[in-house]
């Protein structure tokens, strides 16, 4: 694709308020030292759609681990390169986005406050009672 005709996508994107973008594993490249940067072409364009906090879709890597990777270099692009990330936000970066195994108050060894709360959750019965009809 031409710089022009990629100028001209990245217009339309900020014109239309893009939320949303899927980003190819092929747009990181590995130093010599092992450390992973997004290649320049891309850098320069998705800037700005970082800044405005849109939803990144990975793909075309082999290795999930590697997102973490993925996603470390992308902050480290918006925070600019001075800045270094927190353990905190790190270790949060883990778990945004992904999809979590539900609570099991009866399987896991939950304290009573988590159970009572659980319990009075009146959505759960509600989707129960849907996917039973569902299946009847």
């Amino acid at each position: 694709m031409s710089n022009h005709a990629s100028d001209y996508i990245l217009g339309r994107w900020k014109a239309e308020n893009c939320k949303h973008f899927y980003l190819n594993a092929n747009c990181f490249i590995k130093d010599k030292n092992g450390k992973v940067s997004i290649i320049k072409e891309v850098k320069n364009k998705i800037t700005y759609l970082l800044s405005k906090k849109t939803l990144i879709f990975f793909g075309g890597s082999k290795d999930n681990r590697d997102i973490g990777t993925y996603k470390t270099c992308l902050r480290n692009l918006l925070n600019g390169s001075g800045k270094p990330i927190s353990i905190l936000d790190q270790f949060r970066d883990n778990y945004i986005n992904t999809l979590q195994l539900p609570l099991q108050p009866l399987r896991d060894n939950v304290c009573q406050e988590i159970y009572q709360l659980f319990e009075k959750d009146h959505m759960k019965y509600v989707k129960y009672k849907e996917v039973v009809k569902y299946f009847q």
